[in-house]
C-alpha cells in the first residue's frame, strides 16, 4: 500500500515540471511500472479480505474488476473490458444489480476496513477503485477525464472538490477519480445519504458505507436548518486546515433533475446555481477549490427515483466525462485582494464556479434550488 501510495504521489510530483516526460502525460496509468505496482497492491488487498472472510463469495475473491486505460488525445478513458457504446440503452437490472450486488458488497469490505488499515488509504481505494469502478462495469459505461493540465499545480495536497452535482454516480466516482492526482477526498453531503432509514435513494447503503469513514472526514450537512448548514461549511474548512485532507461539496447542494425530450430519452438541463456556503469552506481553510464539471451523470443515474429504479434504469454506453476546471485560490480569488473577507467570498466565489461549470459541461445555469430550510413559523 505505502509503495502504490508513493508511486501516485511521485508520478504527480514529476509532472509538475515541465522538463520531466511525467509532464506530458494526463493519467498515472502512463507511468511504466503502473500496472505492476497496482496488481501488486490489488492482491494484497483481495487475498486479505479473502483470508478473512469478508469478500463476497458470488465475487470469487475479485473486489476490483479489470479495467482498461487508454488515451484519447489530452484524455484518458478508463473503460470495463469488453464496453460498447449505445445511444439511449437502458437496464434496471445493470441498476439493481449495482446496489444490491457491488454496493451492498462494498460496504461489507469497508465496515472492516480499519482492521487492516486504521489510516484513510485502504478504505480510499476500496471507494475509489472498487465501488468506483464497479459503478462503471456493472452499469456498462465508461469514465473520460479531461482537462487534467488544470489539476497539475494542486496535486498531492488538500483541496476543496467542487463538482457538478447530476447523480448518484458521483458517490463512487468523484474519489476515483481523484485519487489518482494524488487527492483522498471525502464527502460533504445530505444529511439524508448518512440517514440509516431505508428510504431511496440511499436505501440505508450509503451510511453503512460511509459511516466507518467519519473518523477520517465524511460530513453530514443538515440543509434544513441554515444555521447548522452554514457552521457545518465553517467546520469543513476547519478540518481540511487542521488534518490536512481534502473534501467534496456540491456547491448546488442537490443534484440537478434530467429532463426528457420527445421521445422520453433523458438529456441534461440547466444546472442549479451555486450557493455561496462553500466560501465559508475556502474562507477557513484557505484550501484551493477544484471545479469539476461532470457530464452525463444524469443520463446513467438520474434523480427521478421512479425512473431509475423502477422504470429503465440506467443508461448504458455512455462515456461519463469528467472535466477539470481551473482552481480558485484564496488569495486571488477576488481581484486586487489577496485576504478578501467572507462577505466577498460569498459574491466572487458562486459566480466563478457557476462561469466555469457553464464552461466545463456546455449547460445553462439556471437560479439556484429551492432552499430546504424549514421556514420559522410566525
Amino acid at each position: 500500500q505505502n509503495a502504490y501510495y508513493h508511486f501516485v504521489e511521485q508520478w504527480n510530483e514529476r509532472r509538475k515540471n515541465p522538463s520531466n516526460v511525467e509532464f506530458h502525460q494526463v493519467h498515472v496509468s502512463e507511468a511504466p511500472g503502473y500496472q505492476d505496482i497496482w496488481n501488486d497492491y490489488r492482491l494484497a488487498i483481495e487475498t486479505n479480505f479473502q483470508l478473512m472472510g469478508i469478500t463476497p463469495s458470488r465475487w470469487n475473491g475479485e473486489i476490483f474488476p479489470q479495467m482498461n486505460f487508454r488515451r484519447e488525445g489530452e484524455s484518458m478513458v478508463i473503460e470495463p473490458q469488453g464496453w460498447k457504446p449505445a445511444v439511449h440503452e437502458y437496464s434496471r437490472s445493470n441498476l439493481w444489480n449495482f446496489l444490491l450486488n457491488d454496493t451492498v458488497g462494498i460496504v461489507k469490505l469497508a465496515t472492516q476496513a480499519a482492521k487492516l488499515d486504521p489510516t484513510p488509504r485502504l478504505y480510499s481505494t476500496i471507494h475509489g477503485k472498487g465501488w468506483g469502478w464497479r459503478a462503471l462495469n456493472t452499469t456498462g459505461n465508461r469514465l473520460k477525464i479531461e482537462n487534467t493540465e488544470n489539476i497539475r499545480e494542486v496535486a498531492n495536497q488538500p483541496l476543496l472538490v467542487a463538482p457538478t452535482h447530476d447523480s448518484g454516480m458521483e458517490f463512487p466516482m468523484v474519489p476515483s477519480i481523484m485519487q489518482d492526482y494524488g487527492i483522498n477526498a471525502f464527502f460533504m453531503a445530505d444529511r439524508k445519504f448518512f440517514d440509516p432509514f431505508p428510504t431511496p435513494p440511499a436505501f440505508g447503503l450509503i451510511r453503512a458505507l460511509l459511516g466507518p469513514m467519519a473518523q477520517y472526514g465524511h460530513l453530514a450537512i443538515d440543509r434544513s436548518n441554515r444555521k447548522l448548514a452554514a457552521e457545518a461549511m465553517n467546520q469543513a474548512g476547519k478540518f481540511v486546515e487542521e488534518n490536512n485532507r481534502s473534501i467534496i461539496i456540491f456547491p448546488s447542494g442537490t443534484r440537478n433533475n434530467v429532463k426528457y425530450d420527445d421521445g422520453g430519452n433523458r438529456f441534461e438541463g440547466p444546472i442549479y446555481a451555486s450557493r455561496p456556503g462553500i466560501a465559508r469552506t475556502i474562507f477557513e481553510s484557505h484550501a484551493p477549490i477544484l471545479p469539476l464539471g461532470l457530464v452525463n451523470g444524469g443520463i446513467i443515474f438520474p434523480k427521478q427515483n421512479g425512473d431509475a429504479f423502477l422504470k429503465r434504469g440506467s443508461g448504458k454506453g455512455v462515456d461519463y466525462i469528467a472535466r477539470f476546471g481551473t482552481p480558485l485560490h484564496f488569495e486571488n480569488v477576488a481581484p486586487n485582494n489577496p485576504t478578501p473577507p467572507l462577505a466577498i467570498l460569498e459574491k466572487v466565489v458562486p459566480k466563478e464556479l457557476d462561469r466555469q461549470y457553464g464552461q466545463l459541461t456546455g449547460r445553462e445555469i439556471g437560479p439556484p434550488a429551492k432552499s430546504k430550510a424549514k421556514k420559522k413559523k410566525k
